[in-house]
């Protein structure tokens, strides 16, 4: 493993273990919840994603694909980028994206 690697994961091990990561936690499961909770209302999305999990697949249900006509993956993924938009106004995919790349 290169040192680098070695070195971030020692050092994520540790701040985990602190109280910080307790507190960080803890604060990204309250927030995934609250999260989950607005999206899992709507009648056109579903999730296979695990309750517990912070990182959460949505998709498109069968009947909004039949009843809307979204029949292509570009359709769909414009629909599912705009409920991104909708939920997070500041941001969107390609703005996140390229931030975690600057990084």
């Amino acid at each position: 493993m290169p040192a680098i690697l070695a070195v971030t994961a020692s050092e994520s091990i540790s701040l985990l273990a602190s109280k910080e990561g307790e507190d960080q936690i803890s604060l990204l499961m309250e927030n995934t919840n609250m999260l989950r909770s607005v999206l899992d209302k709507s009648e056109y999305l579903e999730t296979t994603s695990d309750f517990n999990s912070p990182v959460i697949h949505y998709r498109l249900n069968e009947w909004t694909l039949e009843n809307t006509g979204l029949k292509t993956l570009q359709d769909q993924e414009r629909i599912l980028q705009e409920v991104v938009d909708d939920v997070f106004p500041s941001t969107s995919f390609a703005n996140y994206r390229q931030t975690i790349m600057e990084c």
